[in-house]
């Protein structure tokens, strides 16, 4: 058996190894001095290889076109969220030939702030607009032969609607009620009046007032709209914000309709007795949509199908004789939909009657307000209002096409530059490259060699068989 160790370039044999002798004094020379050379100088960095950005593209021209024309409006609705409602909790005293404002202690609803407790006889408007408004009373019984009359007056000097009833000395609840329309103006106000000519002081027992906003028609169709179409994406380049699209034309705001129509007649009309008479008006206070004209001065006529609300009242001269008298409604010349009627002894005291119905109609169709009375003679009504108003929503508009969207226009991105070249590492200089070193070798056969390398040495230590070892080893086997 040979020991063979590789000296770095060959392996070369050595004896076999004798007995263990005494251990020799430590031989641990100095430390030599570190065989590491000084790290050579970084080399230049390359210059950056990205080469320069392209320049940016021109933007497409904004594809947006004209803004179609604005649709019609639909008809005019009743808005019933839009409302006032109040009553009284205790009897209201009303004295003789007295006229008495109606101060409400009770707000059942109110949508809007028409009503303030500061101010307990008012119904206050909160914008301009069509209102539907009225009242109920119920008067406590009395024998007396008494004129009864509910009023409601605008801005606290002018009566725009009334009813009366006369008992004729007849112990009988007085049950009253009237309803009328008006287009208003912002801060205006409405009371509920009441009035008597008894011997005494008259209780109301009961009374309830209200108000509804008659709301504007919905939005109408909308005009087509015309967007260009999307274009290609373009090349990245130079900032080339190209100059937006003119904006196309707005169309013109559709038609927004307070829709309803106000009559009156202040002068007598002479009505003969036991016969209909369709009453005619002369004065238009406010028309929105042709609902009458002056050649068929009787007639208020609808040009669109739907649900409509209308109303009229009169004022009845006095009659010497006991005598009925009828307010009624009748449709397209024929056909009577709603009544009231009075029948009364002779008193000096004018009749006043008021009439209100609702009713589905379509386009063409007509209402007159038709009195009757049966005095036997000629008799007149005078201070005629006669009112109409359209009480259903209108469809709401059809949107118009997305059109296309315009050409964009964007440059392309500049090539890559090449990458600098990479600067030369200095020298390093290792006892690995040493041709001089000492080993030490102990163990036998059994356990194995122990291989151990003098401080003066670069290298390692390594226990066992032969085998694949790290660059810088001293390499070693048996043979």
């Amino acid at each position: 058996m040979s020991l063979k160790i590789f000296n770095g370039i060959e392996w070369v044999s050595t004896g076999i190894p004798g007995i263990q002798g005494e251990t020799g004094p430590s031989g641990i020379g100095e430390t030599g001095l570190s065989g590491i050379g000084d790290t050579g100088p970084q080399g230049l960095t390359g210059p950056s290889g990205i080469g320069e950005t392209g320049l940016q593209g021109l933007t497409g021209i904004s594809g947006i076109g004209e803004t179609g024309i604005q649709g019609v409006t639909g008809p005019s609705a009743l808005t019933m969220d839009n409302g006032v409602r109040l009553s009284i909790t205790d009897a209201i005293s009303v004295d003789v030939s007295t006229y008495t404002p109606i101060s409400f202690v009770t707000e059942e609803r109110d949508d809007h702030n028409y009503w303030d407790v500061s101010q307990p006889t008012r119904i206050t408007i909160p914008e301009d607009g069509w209102y539907t408004f009225g009242a109920y009373f119920k008067w406590e019984s009395t024998g007396d032969d008494n004129n009864f009359v509910l009023l409601i007056q605008l801005d606290g000097s002018t009566y725009i609607s009334s009813v009366n009833e006369r008992p004729n000395n007849t112990a009988t609840t007085i049950r009253q009620s009237i309803t009328d329309a008006y287009y208003l103006t912002a801060g205006q106000y409405l009371e509920i009046v009441a009035y008597q000519s008894s011997l005494s002081s008259t209780d109301i027992d009961e009374c309830t007032a209200w108000c509804l906003r008659s709301s504007v028609g919905p939005q109408g169709y909308t005009g087509a709209s015309v967007i260009g179409e999307t274009g290609l994406q373009g090349l990245t380049g130079i900032s080339g914000l190209g100059e937006t699209g003119l904006q196309g034309v707005t169309g013109p705001n559709a038609l927004t309709m307070e829709y309803g129509v106000s009559v009156t007649n202040d002068n007598p009309i002479t009505l003969t007795t036991s016969t209909d008479t369709a009453i005619p008006f002369d004065t238009v206070e406010r028309d929105d949509a042709s609902f009458w004209s002056a050649g068929q001065p009787t007639r208020i006529t609808v040009s669109e199908d739907g649900w409509y609300v209308f109303g009229c009242n009169i004022v009845w001269e006095s009659v010497s004789t006991t005598a009925n008298r009828y307010l009624n409604i009748r449709l397209n010349g024929t056909t009577f939909i709603s009544y009231t009627s009075d029948t009364t002894a002779a008193t000096t005291t004018p009749l006043r009657q008021n009439i209100t119905r609702g009713y589905y109609m379509t386009s063409g169709d007509y209402i007159e307000f038709v009195a009757y009375q049966s005095t036997g003679g000629n008799l007149d009504v005078t201070n005629i209002k006669g009112w109409c108003l359209r009480s259903a929503v209108g469809p709401q508009g059809i949107t118009g096409f997305q059109g296309e969207t315009g050409l964009s226009v964007i440059g392309e991105t500049g090539l890559s530059g090449d990458t600098g070249l990479q600067g030369e590492t200095g020298p390093i200089w290792s006892e690995t490259n040493a041709s001089f070193y000492s080993v030490e070798i102990t163990g036998d056969r059994e356990t194995g060699l122990n291989l151990m390398t003098s401080p003066i040495m670069y290298g390692t230590s390594y226990t066992g068989p032969e085998g694949s070892f790290p660059e810088g080893t001293l390499y070693f086997q048996y043979e």
